[in-house]
C-alpha cells in the first residue's frame, strides 16, 4: 500500500486518510515497544501521480513549466544545471524525443546561471 501507486484526484482524500491511519497505527505500536523509535519512510518510498506521468523533471523542476515561464527563478541554479547536463548526456546517448525540451531549457537558463 505504501509503495508506488497511481492516484486519481477523486480518490486522494480517501487514500490519504487510509494511509495515514495505517502509518500512524504502526508507528504507535513501534513506539509502545521502544519510546526512542523514530519515524522514517521506507527506502524506495515514492508516489507516482497519474496527472504528471510523462513530465520531464530535472533537479525538481518540471522542464515544460520552466520553458513556459521565462521569469521563473531557480532556487539552486548550479545544481539544476549540473543535473540538466547529466540528463542531457543520458538522453542524447539513447536518442530520445525529449531532446527538444532540453534544448529549450538550455536556452532559458543561459541568462539565469552565472558561475
Amino acid at each position: 500500500m505504501l509503495g508506488q501507486c497511481t492516484l486519481q484526484i477523486h480518490n486522494l482524500p480517501t487514500y490519504l486518510i487510509t494511509v495515514s491511519y495505517h502509518v500512524i497505527g504502526r508507528f504507535h505500536t513501534t513506539q509502545l515497544d521502544n519510546p526512542a523509535a523514530r519515524w522514517i519512510l521506507s527506502e524506495g518510498f515514492s508516489v507516482v501521480y497519474a496527472d504528471i506521468e510523462g513530465e520531464m523533471v530535472v533537479g525538481g523542476v518540471f522542464l515544460r513549466l520552466f520553458v513556459a515561464n521565462p521569469g521563473w527563478v531557480l532556487r539552486k541554479p548550479k545544481e539544476f544545471i549540473t543535473e540538466l547536463l547529466e540528463k542531457w548526456s543520458e538522453i542524447v546517448s539513447i536518442s530520445n524525443p525529449n531532446v527538444c525540451c532540453l534544448l529549450f531549457t538550455f536556452r532559458q537558463i543561459g541568462s539565469k546561471v552565472s558561475f
